[in-house]
């Protein structure tokens, strides 16, 4: 999976632009995941997270990228 890879489930905007790589690259896989509106509430099998670029969330929060480990010592 390209934005939660290795069993993630945080991820940050910055990260998976880099990883999607071309400006085409992006704008494909960007269409698909916005080609429906959806109500979270009522789907099964959201994967994680993304933060975005006005995310109050900081990266160091996330060392692992994975919810449960989350380095809340500096909260």
């Amino acid at each position: 999976m390209l934005m939660f890879p290795n069993g993630n489930d945080v991820a940050f905007i910055d990260e998976v632009e880099r990883v999607l790589g071309s400006a085409r690259e992006r704008k494909k896989f960007w269409s698909v995941v916005f080609q429906k509106n959806a109500d979270k509430k009522k789907i099964v099998g959201i994967h994680g997270t993304l933060h975005l670029t006005a995310s109050p969330c900081s990266k160091k929060y996330f060392p692992t990228r994975k919810e449960r480990e989350v380095n809340n010592v500096n909260i």
